[in-house]
Order: C-alpha cells, then structure tokens, then sequence
C-alpha cells in the first residue's frame, strides 16, 4: 500500500507465481499459507524476454497493476507495474 500498488504477486519459496493479493488481503490473513488458501486472482505472468511493448499492451489490458516476469523454469525474476 505505502508504494501505491494496488495488489502484489504472491510468490511459492521456489519463486513461482501463485497469484495476487491486496495489501487489505495481505493484511487480513495471519500467515502466508492462509493467504495463499484464499488468493482470488493469478498472477499476470509474460516471459523475461518479451518486448515491452507487448508487456505494457498485455498489462494494461488486465485487471492488475503488475506483471511478474518469469524465467523458462517459471520462476519470477522482475515485474513491470503500471505506477512507475
């Protein structure tokens, strides 16, 4: 919330994307496996070499402020937001 995101990727410990969460949602669960039980809305995902005008066409026609960017294994190496 302090960085004006609206929501945040939620990550497994391997780094793989589970989905995405509000600070509120964030916020209202006591751990992190409770939260990950109650995630609503994937993550928006692309590939780290995807040009970033696809990135940006795709991001902003999503419900998120986020795109995670992932590696050929899946995992989260960088995110493009929509904030700056």
């Amino acid at each position: 919330a302090e960085r004006g995101l609206g929501s945040a990727p939620v990550l497994d410990l391997a780094g793989h994307p589970l989905g995405a969460a509000t600070a509120g949602e964030i916020e209202s669960f006591y751990d992190v496996e409770e939260l990950t039980e109650h995630l609503k809305r994937p993550a928006v995902c692309m590939h780290q070499n995807t040009p970033i005008d696809v990135a940006a066409r795709t991001l902003a026609l999503q419900k998120s402020d986020t795109l995670v960017l992932v590696n050929d294994q899946g995992v989260a190496v960088g995110a493009v937001t929509s904030t700056g």
